[in-house]
């Protein structure tokens, strides 16, 4: 046989394993892959450092655009383009409905956890507005507690109506003053009151009577989400340009691809993670949670070597590796 560069035998050769590949020899080869993939232990298959650095890298990379808040901007304004339906009619029931049936489980939050969100000055604020607000409206509601009626003719009359301006303008001093002191206990109380709004919504929030109640709003929060058609989400998106969420977004990607230690931070994670699972074999752990991934990755795979095996360029590089 001539087995010389180039030689018509060479090019059988070619075809002859090309075609074996076609044959099954892809499938085979495929599973080979896969296979010996899975048995490998996560930690040979991932390397903390050089992951820690990729993310690190395409951070500073975003980071250094100039552009970086418009693209953010942009991508989510393309995104919002592709919606030209409400989110409820997006996603199909078989979906949507055990998302639903997730958030509407009576299941609770532990109340430190409840607290260490509510007792922030954003929330201690709104609820000293709100009861500020009632305490005193309830105050001012004395200027309007002078009884009035209808005066007679006469002597007796004016008589009456002096009666009544006097007595008129005595309640008005006597709730003025009320209203005075009252602003000034509102004040002096407030924080004790708001000490106790905290204690009463920290208990409801996480026990189990208000528990499906809870349920039913969060089920309600999405489909009120849900139901925002893509004009009222770009309305959204709009606004959120305006006060300058997407500048302070680009800001903070800014300042935390420039930190020193941001590789060796992601490194770490990587590496709790690595310590965590880094023995488990790749497959066992796909095995538990998706046991049908082979089947999953391994369809599409095939197809794309098998696309691949068939082209004239694959030909060409097996005449030449053979060749060599």
């Amino acid at each position: 046989m001539d087995n010389t560069v180039g030689s018509p035998a060479m090019g059988n050769d070619a075809d002859a394993v090309r075609e074996k590949l076609l044959e099954g020899g892809v499938e085979g080869l495929v599973d080979l892959v896969i296979d010996d993939v899975a048995a490998r232990p996560l930690k040979d298959l991932v390397d903390a450092d050089a992951v820690a650095g990729l993310w690190g890298d395409s951070l500073r990379a975003a980071a250094a655009d100039p552009a970086l808040a418009a693209r953010i901007r942009d991508r989510l304004h393309g995104l919002v383009e592709s919606w030209d339906r409400a989110f409820t009619t997006a996603a199909p029931p078989e979906m949507s409905e055990p998302v639903m049936d997730v958030l509407r489980a009576p299941w609770t939050v532990d109340p430190t956890v409840l607290r260490a969100l509510l007792d922030h000055r954003a929330v201690r604020n709104l609820t000293r507005d709100i009861l500020t607000d009632t305490l005193l409206r309830f105050g001012r509601t004395l200027r309007s507690m002078v009884p009035t009626g209808v005066r007679p003719r006469g002597r007796l009359g004016r008589l009456a109506g002096v009666a009544t301006g006097v007595a008129s303008v005595a309640a008005g001093a006597l709730a003025s003053e009320v209203e005075r002191q009252l602003e000034g206990r509102v004040r002096d109380v407030m924080d004790e009151a708001i000490a106790r709004a905290m204690d009463r919504s920290v208990s409801y929030l996480s026990g189990r009577d208000a528990a499906a109640d809870l349920g039913a709003w969060r089920a309600h929060a999405l489909d009120t989400l849900r139901a925002r058609s893509a004009d009222e989400v770009r309305a959204d998106l709009e606004r959120l340009e305006r006060e300058g969420l997407w500048a302070a977004v680009a800001e903070a990607v800014v300042e935390v691809a420039a930190w020193e230690g941001l590789d060796v931070h992601l490194a770490e994670r990587v590496g709790a993670g690595l310590e965590a699972w880094g023995d488990e074999p790749l497959g066992a752990l796909l095995d538990a949670d998706a046991p049908a991934w082979r089947e999953h990755l391994a369809g599409p795979l095939r197809d794309r070597v098998r696309r691949v095996v068939g082209t004239e360029a694959f030909g060409a590089w097996l005449e030449d590796l053979l060749e060599g």
